[in-house]
């Protein structure tokens, strides 16, 4: 059983059905495309857990899979749990993925962890307003691909911006959190998880949209440049992190920032695979296959981990700076060399939203390099050459 069957989750069907399986899709938006890809499709959402219950009992499934989805994952684990099939606690889960309680295990652990407060939709509309020194970050508790997510200056922006962010939180909980600098040092990337710890990671550098008051990741390159020297550290925060929550097997994906004076915080750890293309990426760059060692667990088989030299490799979700309709897509025929895959999920013609808007990514393209001198000497030439190949009408 797979949930969710959005353009970028059908990586995982395709793995599915090269494997052989009968599969069955659950998604509640109609539009979905996995649903033309798979055996039985049943129009149910991945957060309603009792429903999900239901579905896999009757189809007396062999495993189940919410990639490359947060919300999904929390149900996948209530069902492996109850069917006894392969998969982490359902509370190991949830501390992961509610932002609140992360922050709290991050804190039990010992762990840097940025100063937060938790905001109930109450207190939104009573005006309560957090303790924080602007700027810092609000977010929902329980929303991802940085829905509902603001960096916020002022008490006005606050007041004008929580009552949207509550709009994402299906427990109308939001987050405030200290922001740490984003121009220092990002991380991005994912990693395996074996017996409870880490047994492969790759963290690349990641360059932000900075059109919105919002940080929404636009690139990522791997291997980082000086994310190398951060690597122990950042291992060393997730696997007591990982001890912490209890889990013990399988991807993670992983978002971690350094500040001005060399404190490493991890901000997100994603108990799935990252999304958009991400492993696949990464599958480039290293040369390990995270989505089928993700299906070979749940075919309790044994993951074995091999990996070649790094290849410099590059992961450009695409977009649009502004609304509107897309006029033409012609790639940039110098760099078409380096292109080693493209998905794009538009066409001539499709109406399309700015970046800065939830749901926006356009796809993703996966472009390797035979040196860095692309990715460390022109950055921003190589971002807008890829990113201006999506014109909007005038």
């Amino acid at each position: 059983m797979l949930l969710g069957g959005s353009y970028g989750q059908m990586p995982a069907i395709e793995e599915a059905k090269r494997r052989g399986y009968y599969t069955i899709l659950c998604d509640y938006l109609p539009d979905n495309p996995g649903q033309y890809l798979v055996d039985l499709y049943i129009p149910a959402s991945t957060t309603d857990v009792v429903a999900i219950l239901d579905i896999a009992r009757q189809h007396d499934i062999d495993a189940i899979l919410g990639y490359a989805s947060d919300p999904a994952t929390y149900t996948c684990a209530v069902v492996s749990e109850a069917l006894d099939l392969p998969g982490n606690p359902p509370s190991s889960i949830a501390q992961l993925t509610d932002k609140g309680l992360f922050r709290a295990a991050q804190q039990q652990a010992g762990l840097p962890t940025p100063e937060f407060r938790i905001l109930t939709g109450n207190d939104v509309a009573t005006g309560q307003i957090p303790d924080l020194a602007f700027p810092y970050i609000i977010k929902p508790v329980d929303s991802s691909d940085t829905k509902g997510v603001y960096n916020v200056s002022n008490e006005k922006e606050f007041t004008d911006l929580a009552q949207e962010a509550l709009q994402f939180s299906r427990s109308k909980t939001l987050i405030a959190e200290t922001m740490i600098d984003a121009n220092t040092v990002n991380l991005h990337g994912d990693g395996f998880v074996i017996d409870g710890q880490i047994a492969f990671m790759a963290l690349g550098k990641v360059m932000f949209y900075a059109g919105s008051t919002k940080l929404k990741p636009s690139a990522t390159w791997y291997p980082g440049d000086i994310e190398k020297n951060w690597l122990p550290e950042a291992e060393r925060q997730i696997n007591k992190l990982l001890q912490e929550t209890g889990f013990h097997e399988g991807p993670i994906n992983i978002e971690a920032r350094a500040d001005a004076s060399g404190t490493l915080y991890l901000m997100e750890i994603g108990p799935r695979s990252g999304g958009g293309m991400t492993p696949q990426t990464i599958a480039h760059a290293y040369g390990f296959d995270m989505l089928a060692a993700t299906f070979d667990l749940l075919e309790r088989k044994r993951v074995v981990i091999q990996t070649h030299p790094a290849i410099h490799t590059m992961l450009m979700t695409m977009h649009v700076n502004d609304s509107g309709t897309i006029s033409s897509i012609v790639r940039d025929q110098d760099l078409e060399p380096f292109l080693v895959e493209a998905h794009l999920s538009v066409k001539e013609g499709d109406s399309v939203k700015s970046y800065d808007q939830p749901a926006s990514s356009l796809g993703a393209y996966i472009y390797q390099f035979p040196d860095d001198t692309l990715l460390t000497k022109n950055r921003d030439d190589l971002y807008h050459r890829i990113i201006d190949q999506i014109q909007i009408a005038q």
